[in-house]
């Protein structure tokens, strides 16, 4: 991989992590969840960090096996 194309990989993970404001759906869920499962909410804010970062870390991934289909074949097959 050249440096351009690690800097464009990068700056798209970097965006769909900022995106990703999944994160604040969940935030406030932390207090029911440690209550269930009987962790601090400190353990249970770690939810947060590891939703987030494979938010990152594996968005890309779909968007760059998905460019050879075409873009309805790709969506039906998204959906099954």
């Amino acid at each position: 991989m050249s440096g351009n194309q690690a800097i464009w990989l990068f700056t798209g993970a970097a965006t769909l992590f900022l995106v990703g404001t999944d994160v604040f759906i969940m935030s406030p869920l932390l207090p029911a969840i440690s209550a269930e499962f009987g962790v601090t909410p400190a353990a249970a804010g770690w939810l947060v960090t590891v939703m987030a970062v494979m938010y990152a870390c594996g968005s890309p991934w779909p968007g760059h096996y998905l460019t050879g289909f075409r873009k309805g074949a790709a969506m039906y097959w998204w959906q099954d």
